[in-house]
């Protein structure tokens, strides 16, 4: 019942799988607080975008996290996240190795290092200013919604527009930017 805290709190060094469809959850929710989860699913029972909320604590070491609805908040590093619905919110340092936005609304308000994006979704990095590097091609496919009004992402290797053209996506990637077509 205490106010800013999720009705649910775990705790598991070890925990194979989490599943969530409805509900408030926070794991790992405390700054001195740890956990591990291999498999974290996100979804909904009625509503994709109110019936599930879970907040991965800057404690926790994630693997495979994947989400068709709800709302998500990650504060660390994780290794996979593929999202079809729903919006998630990324604070955490550490690297995200690879992220497939499917579908859902993503807010980065972090830095260091994505390895690998997949966009077909929304990717917002307007709410922060910090410097991110996305290291291979970033695959943007037809309705993808890409926006970086701060010019704050490095693309290391450029990025890849697949089955579309420029105009079937939406893109924000700041001012003073220089593209190379091929």
């Amino acid at each position: 019942a205490e106010q800013g805290y999720p009705s649910l709190m775990i705790l598991g060094t070890a925990i194979t799988a989490l599943n969530i469809t409805e509900g408030d959850v926070g794991v790992a929710f405390e700054a001195t607080q740890v956990s591990t989860i291999t498999t974290v699913r996100i979804g909904y029972e009625n509503s994709p975008a109110t019936d599930a909320k879970l907040v991965l604590g800057s404690g926790c070491t994630l693997t495979t996290i994947l989400q068709s609805g709800g709302s998500l908040e990650i504060n660390s590093a994780f290794t996979t996240l593929t999202m079809t619905e729903g919006t998630t919110t990324i604070n955490g340092v550490g690297t995200k190795t690879t992220i497939n936005c499917r579908g859902g609304k993503l807010i980065y308000n972090s830095t260091g290092t994505i390895t690998t994006l997949a966009l077909a979704g929304f990717i917002d990095f307007s709410q922060d200013q910090r410097a991110v590097t996305i290291t291979n091609v970033v695959l943007i496919y037809k309705g993808a919604k890409f926006y970086d009004p701060h010019s704050r992402v490095t693309f290391a290797a450029g990025y890849t527009l697949v089955q579309c053209r420029i105009e079937d996506v939406e893109m924000d990637l700041g001012p003073n930017r220089t593209f190379t077509p091929s």
